[in-house]
């Protein structure tokens, strides 16, 4: 089983893992991070090295990112640079990627990221509605 880390600009991280535990409970080895203005890219990545270093220690950690080439995706493709086996980073996080990431943790870290991406992708959907039936 792996952590699960999600990382964003304002809120959304925190709002993202409330409807989390709305819908499908308390999950254990969930943690998120918030980059607001207040932090620079080095105490964005002091803070995120810090709960690491603390909570997870060793564990491998599935990086969930709101926006590929954000502080917060680029800050965990640091950790991932550092350490290609403990760290996978997949950005474009939504609930359902979360909800996907929750199960697929008895995977293994690479082959559960390449699934999580691969069904992600069925949940973007468009509504379609025929005209003549009633919802």
């Amino acid at each position: 089983m792996f952590d699960i880390f999600l990382l964003s600009h304002g809120n959304l991280a925190k709002g993202l893992h409330d409807a989390l535990i709305m819908i499908m409970g308390e999950q254990r080895n969930i943690k998120h991070a918030t980059f607001t203005e207040d932090y620079s890219l080095e105490s964005y990545e002091l803070f995120i090295s810090e709960k690491l270093n603390y909570e997870n220690h060793n564990r491998k950690v599935l990086f969930l990112c709101d926006l590929y080439g954000g502080t917060p995706h680029n800050v965990a493709a640091k950790f991932k640079l550092r350490n290609t086996e403990r760290f996978e980073v997949i950005s474009g996080v939504n609930l359902p990627v979360l909800m996907t990431a929750i199960t697929k943790r008895h995977l293994d870290l690479k082959a559960a990221s390449i699934e999580i991406i691969k069904e992600s992708k069925e949940a973007i959907q468009l509504l379609q509605i025929n005209d003549n039936k009633k919802i």
